[in-house]
């Protein structure tokens, strides 16, 4: 008996050819991504990690922490996605204008305040400045208070304390953004016959009291001299009471190092990279000296020194500005003074401390005269991080795929099947199988 079986179609063979081509350009693609992935990413010789993690977060592989900046010290970047900080490239110092007042305010606090004590920390604010500055990665815009700890990686299994670290930040950070310089730092010194009080009160550009700032009081002359340090209040006010001989003339002091509201960013100016972020304090001292009151009634005898300097946390170098006054009479003005009032009956008041925050001036390669760089995005610089995670999924996307359709085109493929000539003596059966 005759039968017929059914082989593949010319057709069929076809697209198995072309199933088979297809899924070798599938792998040959997904092995490209995952090549780039797998590799480390070139670094320059001058970019030292300083504190931190190599990890991943939201699809992007980076380095999450602080760089050493050489004569800087710590630095963080403000932005994204370019190339990582060199102090080789010329950093300078940079408005950062690009910034609202209030991201800028925001960051100035954060990187003070939350400077690298660990490795946790350090990282958590690498974030924290990142979403201030909205940065986009792989996977979506950065939000650490709507990121996951199941969306980070690498950090050795501290992920879930980054993530609640860089909320405190976020929130602390965002509370302070209404700050603005210079910081003014007022003394009012009060006398009776046996004693008095030295009141410090600490104020910003738009006369904001800023409260929770430590002031050193100290008041010579009183019986027995005292010092202490008191934190501000709600108000910005500092006091210190005193005992006094009735003959006694009394020179109080009040200094204190708030965080200064304005950014210390520096930028590059040989080549695009990173702008960064250094932690800034600034220094404020003011006195005020009273003489004996003439009754017992509270007056007011006194002559008034100021002086303000402007440091950085990361170097000795300070610039400083010296405003001195007496009563009535400015003798040196770097900016307006306030004469102390010398009616009977109103207290001795030092005028307001007035500091102009200055940037370090170190040694090369840094130095305040270079224009900064213009920010750009440079394709053939090496970059911060990697979109790791990205190329992964893509990458192993496309292998399974083309596996799939290398095995579909093997098995002979969907098609048409048509009979094949029948044998003599066959069994009385169909073959749907197929032949290779």
């Amino acid at each position: 008996m005759r039968t017929d079986r059914l082989v593949p179609s010319a057709r069929a063979h076809g697209r198995a050819s072309t199933l088979l081509a297809l899924g070798a350009l599938c792998v040959l693609a997904g092995a490209a991504l995952l090549g780039p992935a797998a590799r480390a990413r070139p670094a320059s010789a001058l970019v030292v990690h300083r504190t931190g993690f190599e990890a991943t977060v939201l699809g992007w592989t980076s380095w999450y922490g602080s760089y050493d900046m050489g004569v800087l010290g710590a630095g963080w970047c403000i932005d994204h996605g370019l190339r990582a900080p060199d102090p080789a490239l010329g950093y300078r110092p940079t408005a950062a204008t690009d910034l609202s007042a209030d991201t800028r305010a925001a960051m100035a606090w954060a990187v003070t305040k939350d400077a690298d004590t660990s490795p946790i920390d350090a990282a958590a604010l690498m974030l924290v400045l990142h979403d201030l500055r909205g940065a986009a990665y792989p996977f979506g815009r950065l939000d650490v208070d709507a990121l996951g700890p199941d969306q980070l990686s690498g950090f050795g299994d501290h992920e879930a304390q980054v993530v609640s670290a860089a909320r405190a930040m976020k929130a602390d950070a965002w509370a302070h953004r209404a700050r603005r310089g210079p910081l003014g730092l007022h003394l009012t010194v009060t006398r009776t016959a046996h004693g008095g009080t030295a009141a410090a009160t600490l104020t910003d550009a738009r006369a904001r009291p800023q409260g929770g700032v430590a002031v050193v009081l100290t008041v010579t002359g009183a019986a027995p001299a005292v010092s202490a340090t008191v934190t501000t209040d709600a108000l910005g006010r500092a006091q210190l009471a005193f005992d006094t001989a009735p003959t006694a003339t009394v020179a109080a002091t009040a200094s204190a190092t708030p965080i200064d509201p304005t950014l210390a960013s520096y930028a590059p100016t040989t080549a695009v990279a990173q702008r960064v972020a250094v932690p800034r304090r600034v220094v404020l001292r003011t006195t005020a000296t009273a003489g004996p009151p003439p009754t017992t009634s509270t007056t007011s005898t006194t002559s008034t020194t100021s002086t303000t300097t402007t440091s950085t946390t990361t170097t000795s170098t300070t610039t400083t500005s010296t405003t001195t006054s007496t009563t009535g009479t400015s003798t040196t003005s770097t900016t307006p003074t306030v004469p102390a009032s010398t009616a009977p009956g109103s207290p001795p008041t030092s005028p307001p401390t007035s500091p102009t925050p200055t940037s370090p001036t170190p040694s090369s390669p840094v130095a305040p005269a270079a224009p900064a760089a213009t920010w750009s995005a440079s394709p053939e610089l090496p970059r911060t991080g990697s979109r790791t995670a990205a190329w992964v999924l893509v990458g192993t996307g496309l292998i399974l795929l083309g596996g799939a359709l290398t095995s579909a085109s093997r098995s002979g493929g969907p098609g048409p099947l048509r009979p094949a000539p029948a044998r003599e003596g066959g069994a009385g059966r169909v073959d749907l199988r197929g032949e290779p």
